[in-house]
C-alpha cells in the first residue's frame, strides 16, 4: 500500500508539476506527477525516484524549488519522450473518447 507524507505542487510553463514523498511497495520514493495537456492520449505521467529513507525523501520535497521541480520535468520528458511521441502519433486525428480528467472522473456517479 502507498502513502503520502508530503507533497508540493509547481505551475511550469502553464504545466502543473507534482513532487510527493512517500512509501510505495515498502520503499521511501519521491514520486514526480507531469501535467500532459495538450497530449491527445495521456492527462499525465509520473516518474519514482527511490530515496534512502523516509525522512529524505520528505526533506527533499519540503525544499525542492521551482527549479528543483524543472530539472525533474525535464528528466521525465527526456525518458518517456519517445514513448509519448508514439503514443501521440498513433491517436492524432483519431476519433478516441475524450479522457476524463481525475477531478471530473466520478461526477456522472454522483
Amino acid at each position: 500500500m502507498s502513502k503520502i507524507h508530503a507533497s508540493k505542487v509547481f505551475i511550469l510553463d502553464n504545466r502543473r508539476v507534482t513532487l510527493a514523498a512517500g512509501i510505495k511497495h515498502k520503499t521511501p520514493v519521491v514520486v514526480l506527477g507531469l501535467e500532459l495537456p495538450d497530449h491527445p492520449a495521456l492527462r499525465d505521467i509520473s516518474i519514482d525516484y527511490t530515496m534512502l529513507s523516509l525522512d529524505r525523501a520528505v526533506a527533499f520535497v519540503d525544499q525542492a524549488t521551482d527549479e528543483t521541480a524543472r530539472r525533474g520535468m525535464q528528466d521525465c520528458e527526456a525518458k518517456f519522450a519517445e514513448v509519448l511521441t508514439r503514443l501521440a502519433t498513433a491517436f492524432d486525428g483519431s476519433n478516441h473518447p475524450n479522457i476524463p480528467s481525475r477531478s471530473n472522473l466520478f461526477k456522472d456517479h454522483e
